[in-house]
This record gives structure tokens, sequence and C-alpha cells, in this order.
């Protein structure tokens, strides 16, 4: 449809963005997350095994549409915002699960929501 973002693009914005919080989440849990938010941590071959194997594998991911995304600045202006908030992770061994939602600026307008299980590799 005209001036209507696809859906497709919508999972996958949800996907990567929660794929990311899923590997911060593990990286904090195993103490590897100054890897990354260090700036005198240099990114070694090493650094780098350890947070590919933190980040892990999408094992789900279920979307919910509420309203079309316009390709158009967001109704009130703006931009759209996907959030993933701490509380919105749970983990249970190698798996995890998170929810996010995507508004526009200011929350008044909830476009989608979705939840997602990731699971980490095995050792």
């Amino acid at each position: 449809h005209k001036n209507i973002l696809h859906g497709g693009i919508t999972a996958l914005l949800f996907d990567e963005t929660m794929g990311w919080m899923a590997g911060a989440a593990r990286m904090r849990d195993a103490n590897l997350l100054h890897i990354m938010t260090d700036p005198t941590q240099k990114l070694n071959a090493n650094a780098m095994q350890e947070i590919g194997k933190a980040v892990g594998f999408t094992a789900f991911l279920h979307v919910n549409y509420r309203r079309p995304v316009g390709l158009k600045a967001p109704e009130g202006g703006g931009v759209c915002v996907l959030s993933v908030t701490d509380d919105k992770i749970k983990s249970k061994g190698r798996k995890l699960f998170l929810k996010a939602k995507l508004t526009n600026h200011d929350q008044s307008i909830h476009y989608a929501d979705s939840e997602a299980l990731y699971i980490s590799p095995r050792k």
C-alpha cells in the first residue's frame, strides 16, 4: 500500500532491536558488557567470539500489528520509537524472552508490539 511501511520491515526492526538487546542482556549476565561499552577495550578476535556466543538465535518472533505505520512523519510529528525495557526481559537457562513495542515519539500512538524468544548456542 502506498505510504505505509511493509509489515515485514516492522518485523525486521523488532527482530534486530530485540536481538541486540538479547545479546546485551547475555553479555551483562556474563560480565562481558564492558567489551562493548568501554571505549578503552580493544575488540580483538577473542572478544568478538564472546559477543557472538552471547547473542544467540531467534527461535520465535510474534508481531501484533495494531495500526499501519505511515512512511510520512507520524501523527503528532516526531519519529517512531521501538522500545524494549529491562523489565520486559525474562531469562530461563539458554532461553531469553523479550517484549517490545513500536509507538510514536510520545507513545500516544501504538503501532505494533512483539514477543520473541532468543536461544543462546550450546557451549
